[in-house]
């Protein structure tokens, strides 16, 4: 059986490290967190764009201008 000279130490490091893992998951949570909202708002916004587009009252007035400006923003 392994043991520690100094338990104290082992505890102080097994401490340490357990808050440095929490705090680095919490990191990862938050960014995974940012990114899933930026996606989501850029599908809401292509749709919305999309939506627009595909609209019969778009201001585009002929549906040649509408592909293009699709093909060019959604490419």
């Amino acid at each position: 059986m392994l043991r520690w000279a100094n338990p104290q130490t082992f505890n102080s490091r097994k401490s340490r490290t357990i808050a440095e893992v929490r705090s680095q998951k919490s990191e990862v949570r938050s960014k995974t967190i940012a990114i899933l909202s930026f996606e989501t708002n850029v599908d809401v916004l292509t749709a919305l764009a999309t939506a627009i587009l595909d609209s019969p009252v778009c201001p585009l007035r002929t549906l040649r201008e509408r592909r293009t400006l699709r093909k060019v923003y959604f490419k």
